[in-house]
């Protein structure tokens, strides 16, 4: 919290949510960035069809689509073979993919993994009888669009709540002696909050609370009064040492 002027009749103090506003922007990117995978860069669908041209030749076109409707197909010459790829995850389960193996390396079908295991194998086996049994077509098609919502919803859910914290408000705090004699609390931000208002002779005192957050303590002041209890100068914990300096600025204006 800093200091904005101190006279003998007024004192004006502005507190900045800056760990606020980095934590809003910081939760609104992670969610941005899903719902550009979920929505435009991963496989919601994928279809896969081999064709043999001449006997010794095998041509497919591989076309993905996102769940935002872009599109891209690619050509691949000559696979050989299929087989099913298994990664675990973080919580003990397995996810799979369709591998397509060419003479230049490995290529996966969708995008991402997914938990559609039968999917997977029945895909799996289609093209290794083609490759197997020489058969003349196969087409083969993929969906994932049931972990692409879930993604979805998720990236909308982190945005949603990193927007409180983007735009937490800046709280002013006035006190004035003299003919007004009276502390104003203002709150200005995107959403406009109504102005709180209290007589100096209402305010009883100043106090620190305290609590923990993670390894260390953190500190806000708060306002003693006699009409609505105790009241926070700002809703964002702050360190130690500006907490007492503002508590100390607050009494000593109070006092004098």
């Amino acid at each position: 919290m800093d200091i904005l002027e101190i006279r003998p009749t007024r004192l004006k103090l502005r507190h900045r949510p800056i760990k606020l506003w980095l934590w809003g922007a910081f939760f609104m990117g992670l969610g941005a960035v899903t719902l550009i995978n979920a929505l435009g860069l991963m496989t919601a669908s994928a279809q896969l069809r081999c064709d043999r041209p001449l006997p010794n030749q095998v041509r497919c076109t591989l076309q993905r689509k996102s769940l935002f409707g872009f599109s891209q197909t690619q050509t691949i010459e000559n696979p050989y073979g299929a087989f099913t790829k298994g990664s675990l995850v973080y919580r003990g389960g397995t996810r799979y993919r369709v591998i397509l193996s060419t003479p230049t390396g490995e290529q996966s079908l969708l995008t991402q993994t997914t938990s559609d295991r039968a999917q997977v194998d029945q895909a799996t086996s289609q093209l290794n009888d083609f490759f197997l049994y020489g058969r003349p077509t196969v087409s083969v098609s993929m969906t994932s669009h049931g972990s692409l919502i879930l993604l979805t919803i998720l990236g909308l859910v982190i945005v949603s709540a990193s927007i409180p914290l983007a735009i937490a408000p800046v709280t002013h705090l006035s006190f004035y002696k003299g003919v007004m004699r009276k502390v104003v609390i203002e709150r200005q931000g995107l959403v406009r909050r109504p102005t709180v208002e209290y007589p100096l002779e209402a305010i009883a005192g100043v106090d620190i609370e305290e609590r923990w957050q993670r390894y260390s303590k953190v500190y806000r002041v708060t306002l003693i009064t006699t009409v609505a209890g105790i009241v926070p100068v700002h809703p964002e914990y702050v360190s130690r040492r500006n907490a007492e300096a503002i508590a100390y600025s607050i009494q000593q204006f109070l006092d004098h």
